[in-house]
């Protein structure tokens, strides 16, 4: 599972109607919260109306591939030039 999700909020004028910005599309802001606040999300979008509800975006997080090591041949030596 992602260690963060995006969170995306319908903006709305007056609590209830969508803002709408000068290209007549709904205005959201997002925010980036722990992975482990998906419950809360979850929970608060079942009482909200469709148009209201936060949508939830796992981010993916790639890991950075492990090279693998060189063996250990003791001391390092650099050459002098």
């Amino acid at each position: 599972m992602a260690d963060k999700i995006t969170i995306r909020t319908p903006q709305t004028t007056d609590g209830t109607n969508l803002a709408y910005d000068e290209n007549e599309k709904v205005i959201y802001k997002e925010t980036e919260v722990p992975a482990s606040a998906r419950k809360h999300f979850e929970s608060l979008n079942a009482s909200l109306p469709e148009h209201l509800r936060h949508k939830i975006i796992e981010k993916k997080t790639e890991k950075a591939e492990k090279e693998p090591a060189a063996p250990a041949t003791g001391s390092k030596k650099t050459a002098d030039k």
